[in-house]
């Protein structure tokens, strides 16, 4: 699924990045972000596989990056 958005750094649970869509929906990566792609704010495209699993963070839905841009 592909998605649009902004990057958010949440100092919650020891801290996480994570994506608000532009639909308003909230995603949580399951992998580390690349570097270039770890500032909050910053605009991105994203093609995602959602993922079903616990996490710590219960902020939004779990998802593995396929590929991942800003813009």
């Amino acid at each position: 699924m592909q998605i649009k958005g902004k990057i958010t750094y949440q100092d919650l649970e020891g801290g996480f990045w994570g994506i608000i869509g532009t639909d308003g929906n909230k995603y949580v990566p399951i992998e580390r972000l690349p570097d270039n792609i770890r500032v909050d704010g910053l605009a991105i495209q994203a093609d995602v596989e959602p993922v079903h699993m616990m996490g710590t963070t219960m902020w939004g839905k779990h998802v593995r990056i396929v590929s991942i841009a800003p813009g």
